[in-house]
């Protein structure tokens, strides 16, 4: 009989040890925070779209478009494509990024943002 009460202990202990991990308040908010990182940087991109040009950025080389996206970058917020391969630069690891792609014929077109340092 003692060892049934010690195995009842034991999986209720496991138990609750298990859904306060599961049940961790940080989680939601971590998860809401890179959220709205997401869509502040989709609206950065969206902007730097509606400001160049969707013209520009189709006809623009890659070259060209990594410039103008360098000018747009600031302490805060880092902009980079990607066309046909060619890429302007790489957001670190873990970071929330917002992209855009766009096809105009063959030719590929992503752009990227990123927080430069924490927001």
């Amino acid at each position: 009989m003692r060892f049934f009460d010690l195995a009842v202990a034991g999986v209720i202990s496991i138990t609750a040890v298990a859904l306060l991990i599961a049940w961790n308040p940080q989680a939601p908010d971590v998860a809401a925070r890179r959220n709205l990182d997401e869509a502040h940087l989709r609206d950065f991109v969206t902007g730097a779209v509606e400001t160049i040009g969707l013209v520009r950025i189709a006809e623009d080389s890659p070259g060209d478009l990594c410039t103008l996206l360098g000018s747009f970058s600031n302490s805060t917020v880092t902009f980079s494509a990607n066309v046909e391969g060619f890429n302007c630069g790489a957001p670190p690891a873990g970071a929330a990024v917002a992209e855009i792609e766009f096809a105009f014929g063959p030719k590929v077109v992503v752009l990227e943002s990123w927080f430069a340092a924490g927001p």
